[in-house]
């Protein structure tokens, strides 16, 4: 059965209100045919140095648990890529069965600028494995 995890940093920083609107997220998107990694879209936001940030609810729903410390996030609207980093030696962990908030922090220039915090409904995330092979979870 697929539960909702926390790490402990959100734990002491989230908003009563964020965790209330991820956890509805959470059930409303938990029920994800196979096993898969899916990233659902939660907010759009943009730091004092113009950096995007896109939080997401990943879901495993894979049997094992999976390292997501190295990997490219893409972010497209209307199927035209609008953003894509690759993340390094992040500190995350997703157990098997799990669904975990993460925030992706992408630079100035990694972006289309074009993006608005209003586009959150409007986007989709996509996650792959970072080696040198680029292969996909």
């Amino acid at each position: 059965m697929q539960s909702f995890q926390l790490q402990e940093a959100w734990q002491r920083q989230i908003s009563p209100d964020d965790k209330e609107q991820l956890i509805d997220l959470f059930n409303k998107t938990r029920n994800q045919m196979g096993e898969t990694i899916t990233c659902i879209p939660y907010r759009l936001a943009f730091n004092h140095r113009q950096d995007l940030l896109c939080t997401v609810l990943i879901h495993n729903t894979k049997d094992e648990s999976i390292d997501l410390r190295n990997v490219m996030i893409t972010i497209k609207k209307e199927s035209k890529e609008v953003a894509t980093n690759i993340f390094e030696d992040l500190p995350l962990q997703l157990p098997s069965k799990t669904s975990m908030p993460w925030t992706y922090i992408f630079p100035l220039n990694h972006y289309d600028t074009s993006l608005t915090i209003d586009d959150t409904n409007s986007i989709a995330v996509s996650l792959s494995e970072h080696t040198k092979n680029n292969n996909s979870f």
